[in-house]
């Protein structure tokens, strides 16, 4: 019985131990042990330089004692946070822990997951997520070694193995870090950069990245990646895809070497080295590429401008240089394309060589080549001065989609028939055109300006701040030559100064320099081009412009259904803001002559003209009217007329003339009439005179005086040129006879009562 008892009593006693020792294991994994663990833990870990922070302690039946949510830090204050660990499996001493002696033999990271931050200045700033991160750690006496490390970053699979010197002088090496000699927000930018990319990217094989790690805490800048290797069969990023991407890189002596670096993509390869000397923070590198530039960085926010290019081939880009520690760039390269558009504009060819150091750069040997020419030349752009040397034969008006809305209005003035040639050498403080100035040439082909051909031109121009100033320009047409000099204000975008001589036509002078005189040339015709000289000035800001035109070749001023033909004279065009004048004081016109003055007060408004008349004869005149078919013999007096082209309602003429040695048997409007003049005492020959004013198709004549001999009828009344139709009546030798002429204008009816005879 006593032995039973005892059975029962050491079976209970067992179940109640597993039971306890089961009830422990499962507060120890849920809840956690106790601060007291966590603080002999935390100093367990000191003692190796790392001052952890831990969240709570649970004990895994088969791993053993973990330590979850950890944070270290560089030093007992916490200033840096230098990781974040959400578990670790510790291999543990109890007895040296318990007697407080080195007790931690390994830690043992399986599935975990590692944040960093990017600055451990500001942790908040950025930090990088290492994931399924797997590795051993040994903790030995001055020493600690990662065996087997294997993590997750950003679709990358790392392996590497490390070995860290002196740890407990991590706190000495973070503060090295801080104080690196590049500028620390700059390189903190970069790296963030950096990382921000690489979660861009992605890998449709698996990549890898392999390397060993060894470092020297004591002396933090003593440190060295030994066989770095990056493979990725396949990497894609936005819409852009790289294969066989593989990196050779390693870090010694304060150095990162990038070894090689080569890809390829569809239309070619890219092969780079580089190094990065921490001490001076100086970077060099070497890079030759023939991948699709434009599909790769298209979706770059620093590169929006190369989305409106295509390349048809693949560019060739060659760059050499360095940043030095503030990553100031000093750049050389070289870059060739071959078949390629900008904002839908195609190019043949395009290469140069180029360079830059911090805020200048530079671009030489440029050669760009168009189906309609070529541009060569060099740019240098330094802070406070700026050059450029350009010559073009290329057609400007074929790459108008690339050029700056300013110049789009003037350029749609021209049509180039054959391209043109430019030669610029400018400089400045800038590249602005208002800091600009320098020296060009220019050659014409046959060209198209403001709708008016020429053969050929050429100048020679001088660029100062907002002006040009342009000289010994030479423009020839069918018809001569033109020579000029002139300064364009580039504020106004008009002509300031000019000095000009031509044999042309000067509707085509007008039209290069001054289109508002337009209007008033039209009213003449030449039938050979004259001598004009031109001139232009501004004073008191208003310009002045004047034209002096040698019409020895005979010219047709045409006024309405007037058109007088002079055989020479000598016209002024002037103009100013408020009106714009032409004069011909004296034109001869057979025998006799004649004087003309047209006012236009403002362009395309109104324009008032007035012909005076001395002895010409009527059949030197060409006269478009039905009225005064027929008419022949010399015409003195004057004609007044008055045309708005905004509204032609408001036309009006009105005149006082008179026509001597008339032979009043001829005219269409008094043939009906003449038997009748004949019988009252009228003879073949005699004089008309007339005034009279026209307005909306209706001639109101106040007086139409037909005297022959001692004879006199005097007429007045309306001719209708809407209907062509006449109603005149009058008086004949003042009052003895009374006259009425009405009906068709070209054959209308005569009634002529007679003075009773005694």
């Amino acid at each position: 019985m006593l032995k039973r008892l005892l059975r029962i009593t050491r079976w209970f006693s067992l179940v109640l131990v597993c039971a306890g020792l089961g009830w422990l294991g499962w507060y120890g994994y849920t809840k956690g042990l106790g601060r007291h663990w966590r603080s002999l833990l935390e100093k367990e870990f000191a003692r190796y330089g790392l001052y952890i922070d831990i969240g709570k302690i649970t004990l895994d039946p088969f791993r053993g004692l973990i330590a979850r949510d950890i944070q270290i830090f560089n030093n007992p204050e916490e200033e840096s946070l230098l990781a974040e660990i959400n578990q670790v499996s510790l291999d543990i001493n109890y007895g040296n822990l318990f007697q407080h002696e080195p007790a931690l033999n390994s830690v043992d990271l399986s599935g975990a997951t590692l944040i960093v931050p990017l600055n451990f200045r500001s942790p908040q700033s950025g930090k990088v997520r290492v994931t399924d991160f797997h590795a051993r750690i040994y903790l030995f006496p001055g020493r600690i070694e990662v065996r087997q490390a294997s993590a997750q970053l950003y679709g990358i699979r790392i392996n590497a193995a490390a070995t860290l010197i002196h740890p407990q002088n991590i706190s000495t090496a973070v503060a090295a870090v801080a104080n690196d000699p590049d500028p620390s927000d700059a390189t903190i930018k970069f790296i963030n950069t950096l990382f921000h990319e690489l979660r861009r990217v992605r890998y449709l094989e698996p990549a890898t990245l392999s390397f060993a790690f060894q470092m020297d805490l004591a002396n933090p800048r003593d440190w060295r990646i030994n066989d770095g290797n990056l493979v990725a069969a396949d990497v894609k990023k936005d819409s852009a895809e790289l294969k066989d991407l593989v990196a050779k890189f390693s870090f010694e002596n304060q150095r990162f070497s990038l070894r090689s670096l080569h890809a390829t993509d569809s239309r070619g390869e890219l092969f780079a080295l580089g190094t990065w000397d921490t001490a001076t923070g100086e970077k060099k590198f070497q890079v030759r590429s023939t991948l699709d530039l434009a599909e790769l960085l298209r979706d770059e926010p620093e590169f929006d401008w190369l989305r409106e290019w295509e390349f048809t081939q693949a560019p060739e880009l060659e760059l050499e240089g360095a940043f030095l520690r503030n990553w100031e760039p000093q750049i050389i390269g070289k870059l060739s394309l071959e078949q390629f558009s900008v904002r839908g504009v195609s190019f043949q060819g395009l290469r140069a060589e180029f360079s830059r150091q911090g805020r200048s750069w530079m671009a030489s040997n440029v050669e760009l080549t168009h189906r309609t020419g070529t541009v060569t030349g060099e740019v240098i752009d330094r802070p406070g001065e700026f050059r450029l040397r350009l010559h073009s034969a290329l057609n400007p008006k074929a790459i108008v989609p690339l050029l700056p809305s300013t110049f789009l209005s003037q350029l749609s003035e021209w049509d180039f028939q054959a391209p043109p040639v430019v030669q610029l050498d400018l400089v400045g403080s800038g590249p602005e055109i208002r800091r600009l100035s320098g020296d060009g040439q220019c050659w014409l082909g046959p060209t198209r300006f403001r709708g008016v051909s020429m053969n050929s031109g050429s100048g020679a121009f001088r660029l100062r701040p907002f002006q040009v100033s342009v000289e010994n320009v030479r423009v020839s047409r069918d018809e001569g030559v033109a020579t000029a000099s002139f300064v364009l204000d580039l504020r106004t975008k008009t002509v300031a100064q000019l000095e000009a001589q031509a044999h042309l036509q000067p509707a085509a002078m007008a039209a290069w320099f001054e289109p508002s005189l337009l209007p008033l040339l039209d009213h003449l015709q030449f039938s050979q081009a004259p001598d004009l000289s031109l001139k232009s000035d501004e004073q008191n800001g208003q310009t002045e412009f004047s034209m002096h035109i040698d019409m020895r070749s005979g010219v047709i001023f045409r006024c309405g259904p007037l058109e007088v033909p002079i055989d020479s004279a000598d016209a002024d065009l002037h103009k100013n803001q408020d009106k714009i004048d032409l004069a011909i004081p004296k034109g001869r016109i057979g025998q006799g002559q004649c004087s003309v003055i047209v006012r236009q007060m403002h362009p395309n408004a109104v324009v008032d003209s007035e012909i005076t008349f001395d002895r010409v004869s009527l059949l030197d005149l060409k006269i478009r009217s039905a009225l005064l078919a027929g008419w022949e013999g010399q015409l003195s007096g004057w004609l007044k007329s008055r045309f708005d082209v905004s509204d032609s309602s408001r036309d009006s003429a009105e005149g006082k003339l008179s026509l001597d040695a008339a032979d009043l048997s001829k005219p269409h409007f008094v043939e009906p009439g003449f038997k009748k003049l004949v019988s009252a005492g009228f003879n073949r020959l005699g004089q008309l005179n007339a005034e009279f004013v026209a307005n909306l198709g209706l001639l109101k004549i106040n007086r139409l005086s037909l005297a022959s001999g001692e004879h006199v009828l005097d007429l007045s009344g309306s001719v209708d040129f809407t209907s062509a139709v006449t109603h005149l009546s009058g008086h004949l030798d003042q009052d003895t006879g009374v006259a009425r002429v009405t009906g068709p204008i070209t054959d209308p009816d005569w009634e002529v009562v007679f003075p009773r005879r005694d």
